[in-house]
This record gives structure tokens, sequence and C-alpha cells, in this order.
């Protein structure tokens, strides 16, 4: 059993550690603290013993949401926890009035192109040298309709 909620700063430390440990270009302490301060929107997903096991950062701007963070830990991959929150995304979403969600993935992170396909996200443009680290690598925008 899962339980969703809202993230807020106390929750850094948790999030930190999951995105280091998935992301090959982590946000730093820095940057993710900046996305609460600036009012991103974040919720996480714990376990039964109250473990952070995923989350997403997110931010809504008019009709359109901008996918900016998700990740699931490393020992809960696989497991339907990207779905859970993907899935709690669009809900929460379409509850407001959002049309759209849009995001950028690495071309070569096949995985996730992959799990957001399997969620009616599609291929809408190739971003070049998007992203800088570890190595210069293309971004593909996808997007879905809801």
């Amino acid at each position: 059993m899962t339980n969703i909620r809202l993230s807020n700063p106390s929750d850094l430390k948790s999030l930190l550690v999951i995105e280091n440990n998935t992301n090959p270009s982590p946000w730093t302490e820095k940057q993710m603290q900046s996305s609460f301060d600036v009012g991103h929107h974040s919720f996480l997903c714990e376990d039964n013993n109250k473990n952070v096991i995923g989350f997403v950062i997110y931010v809504a701007v008019e009709q359109e949401v901008h996918l900016l963070n998700i990740a699931v830990d490393n020992n809960y991959q696989r497991k339907g926890i990207g779905s859970i929150l993907v899935n709690h995304l669009k809900k929460q979403v379409q509850a407001i009035g959002i049309t759209l969600i849009a995001l950028e993935v690495r071309v070569s992170n096949t995985n996730a192109i992959s799990f957001y396909k399997k969620h009616n996200f599609i291929e809408d443009a190739i971003r070049a040298n998007y992203y800088s680290k570890p190595k210069p690598e293309d971004a593909l925008l996808m997007s879905v309709r809801l």
C-alpha cells in the first residue's frame, strides 16, 4: 500500500537521496530548495512505513503543466510507483482544467520514453544539446493531452 501526499521542504533530504541515486545529472540541493521556494508543485509517494519512494515536481502555466522531475527509488522501480505518480498528476491537473502535460527526457533514456508512451505521451520534437551533464545530449520533447 502506498500513500500520496504533497511534498514540503522538510522532505528535501529524502527527495535528494532518490534524485542522486536515479538521475545521471541530479538536481543539487540548492536547485531542489529553489523549486520549493519559487512555488513549483510537488507531491510524493510513501510506502507503509512512511518512507519516501518516489516524487514528482511540476509547474503549471495557464492550461499546461511542465513535468520538471519524476523519480522512483531504485528498490521500487518497475513496481507501478511511477504509474501511480503519473496517474495522480493527470488526475490532479485535470481537476483544475489543465489540458496538457509536457516534459523533456534524454534521448538515451529508452526506459523512460517507453514508460511515458505507456501513459499516452507522444513524441513532439528533439531539442538539440539540451542536457550538458554528464555529457551533451539531446532531449526528446513529449506531451500528453488530457
